[in-house]
């Protein structure tokens, strides 16, 4: 068409040219669709329809792999990680075959079309003193294949060479696939698996309930139970070399000596005192005490009889030692009566030392250096070295 031509054409008739622009764009969009693989399209649908791929298989993971592997430009063969043709059941090899038909026939019907639209501009443009309906169509044919075969060439770049020409930035994701993964991972990390999100769906989602549903049946308990007989001597003989032990041993020492005893001495002494176990304790180390007097009385007559002077008579050093016993053993007894001053004067003592320890930072400090001292000590290092071993004795048994 002359330039005089198309002028007065396209004054006169303006609506056709809005028309024309129209159909091509329409051609366009279904041409550069229909032309991507993963697009679905069926002759009962209409064009808007076909703008909107149907992911009819996107859950079957052979199908899902093999895509992905072919759209990367990669082998997939059964070797990969994500081929799992030996493991894919018939329905899922009979879903492949229909998918890969549905797509031979989209491409087929996308090939058609565009080579319809090259077929029609050509044609049309040897049409002698073409009308009204000629030069629309030819507009809308020229703008299908010029707009279908930039799509084509747009969506086919982003996977492979087109025509396997190494045109310059082409094959994008193949040869960026691993900056594309770590900035897709780097987006699902900061923006997907955060604290709070995840601690959200967990909340949400009740693991703790329904593992708690789970665990109270009685088979469900039966079967840890017994999962946990089976496996404790396996893992207690493995657990028993020397390393892991002195591992153990360094560790549950350093946890004593971090540990702080003191509120938990002030704790115990309260429990014992409101409870009456003090008092009980209090009358059986009374009771030992007596006992240890009586069965030893000879040993502190002794102990009169060389502390005294040479010529005071022994006669008179047994009674002196006897006197010692006696008077020591009636404060023992008044010590053990309920209400007595001595046993008044005790309690008060025990409440005292819980304040203390409950309150003083000095005698917190002293208690926790006797302990660090006390586990500095040969014989506790060796009990604590013995204690897995024991443990692990009793529970073989």
């Amino acid at each position: 068409m002359s330039p005089r031509k198309s002028e007065t054409f396209t004054r006169r008739r303006p609506g056709m040219v809005c028309s024309t622009v129209a159909l091509g764009s329409m051609t366009r969009l279904l041409v550069g669709t229909c032309l991507r693989p993963d697009a679905s399209w069926s002759f009962r649908r209409t064009p808007l329809y076909c703008l909107q791929p149907r992911i009819s298989r996107s859950l079957a993971p052979e199908h899902s792999a093999h895509r992905l592997y072919r759209s990367l430009g990669m082998p997939a063969d059964s070797s990969s990680p994500l081929s799992i043709s030996e493991q894919a059941s018939d329905a899922s090899a009979g879903d492949d075959q229909i998918a890969i038909r549905r797509q031979r026939r989209n491409r087929a019907f996308a090939n058609g079309l565009l080579g319809s639209m090259a077929a029609i501009a050509v044609g049309t443009h040897w049409a002698d003193n073409p009308g009204f309906a000629t030069l629309l169509l030819r507009s809308g044919a020229e703008a299908g294949l010029v707009g279908g075969l930039a799509d084509w060439f747009a969506v086919t770049a982003l996977f492979r060479h087109p025509l396997g020409v190494p045109i310059p930035h082409t094959a994008i994701i193949p040869n960026s696939r691993d900056r594309i993964a770590t900035t897709l991972g780097r987006f699902i990390e900061r923006h997907f698996l955060t604290a709070d999100t995840v601690l959200a769906k967990l909340r949400s989602v009740g693991v703790g309930h329904r593992f708690a549903t789970w665990i109270a049946l009685p088979s469900s308990a039966d079967a840890i139970a017994d999962t946990i007989v089976d496996a404790l001597p396996y893992l207690i003989r493995s657990a028993g070399s020397p390393d892991l032990l002195n591992f153990a041993h360094r560790t549950l020492g350093e946890q004593l000596r971090q540990a702080d005893f003191t509120p938990v001495l002030g704790r115990v002494l309260h429990a014992l005192t409101v409870s009456g176990e003090a008092d009980v304790v209090f009358d059986r180390a009374i009771q030992v005490a007596e006992k240890l007097l009586q069965e030893n009385s000879g040993q502190i007559e002794k102990l009169v009889q060389e502390r005294s002077r040479w010529w005071i008579p022994k006669a008179i050093d047994r009674r002196i030692a006897a006197a010692l016993i006696k008077g020591v053993i009636e404060v023992l007894h008044k010590l053990q009566e309920p209400e007595g001053d001595a046993r008044l004067k005790f309690r008060k003592a025990i409440l005292d030392l819980i304040h203390t320890l409950q309150t003083s930072p000095e005698q917190r400090e002293q208690i926790n250096a006797a302990k660090n001292r006390l586990l500095e000590h040969p014989g506790i290092q060796a009990w604590l070295g013995s204690i897995w071993t024991e443990l692990s004795e009793l529970a073989l048994q």
